[in-house]
């Protein structure tokens, strides 16, 4: 199970954590200057994924182990 937490925007996630394993695991979303996300960074403070965007800020393609929706 999964649960997003959200800042003062509606599409501003601040974390994500998930309950499939114990310890709960919490991810923390990083921005680029468009507001886009471009990696999730574990409580240890490791990039656990990387996400880039085309020209058109489009997300390009890429495997997601963590299956986020951002």
């Amino acid at each position: 199970m999964k649960r997003y937490v959200h800042g003062a925007g509606i599409d501003e996630p601040v974390f994500m954590e998930t309950s499939n394993q114990l310890p709960v695991t919490r991810y923390y979303y990083q921005f680029d200057g468009l507001g886009s996300v471009t990696a999730l960074i574990d409580e240890n403070g490791n990039i656990a994924e990387r996400y880039s965007y085309d020209a058109y800020n489009k997300k390009e393609k890429g495997r997601s182990s963590k299956h986020q929706n951002y």
